[in-house]
């Protein structure tokens, strides 16, 4: 009778979610190897081991993956310094009437900042402002003198919001047009911002 002998190759290098994913995958797809192996008499100790010790470095390795994606869920820093501004624009407007402008605003550190005022050549006043409704369902604006921002958050200026208030232009804004904006912060910081006029 011709002796049949079989061989379980198992691969114990897992460093990442991605390659666990994978060597699962090929675990799966090679079941049906390893279980023909178990049910060989003269190799069923060593393969029991070799399959157990698979599951068993997948498990931890993905455990490993787990507790650092919980950390860093726990920690939930965004990535990135300081005050950033991104995604800024403003509505065409006519010369001596009034424009808004709007963006986003990201406070990375990890103490509050806060928006105390703005300023640009383009109109003789530049406000920060809110809207809100009114009690009889009327929407209605109003100017913030300060804005607080928390550490770690973003705040978004949109129509129905915050926005920038230009009032009185000092020139036409026409799509396109791009307009400088200074930001003042309690920090004493100031920061120039580019929104570009679109309808």
């Amino acid at each position: 009778m011709t002796k049949h002998t079989s061989t379980c190759t198992v691969d114990p290098r897992i460093e990442t979610r991605t390659s666990a994913l994978r060597n699962i995958d090929s675990y799966i797809e090679n079941s049906r190897n390893v279980d023909s192996c178990i049910a060989s008499s003269a190799i069923a100790g060593p393969c029991k081991f070799a399959s157990a010790l698979f599951l068993m470095v997948l498990f931890f390795a993905a455990a490993g993956c787990g507790e650092r994606d919980e950390a860093d869920r726990q920690t939930g820093l965004l990535d990135g310094e300081g005050v950033a501004i991104e995604g800024a624009w403003a509505r065409p407007g006519s010369e001596g009437g009034m424009s808004a402008g709007y963006f986003l605003i990201t406070n990375f550190d990890t103490e509050a900042d806060t928006l105390v005022g703005a300023s640009s050549e383009v109109a003789e006043l530049t406000e920060i402002h809110e809207s809100y409704e009114r009690e009889e369902g009327m929407m209605g604006m109003r100017q913030i003198d300060r804005l607080e921002l928390p550490p770690q958050s973003t705040l978004r200026f949109e129509p129905g919001g915050l926005h920038l208030m230009f009032i009185r232009l000092q020139e036409n804004l026409t799509v396109g047009d791009e307009i400088e904006v200074r930001l003042q912060f309690s920090s004493g910081e100031e920061q120039s911002v580019t929104l570009t006029v679109q309808n």
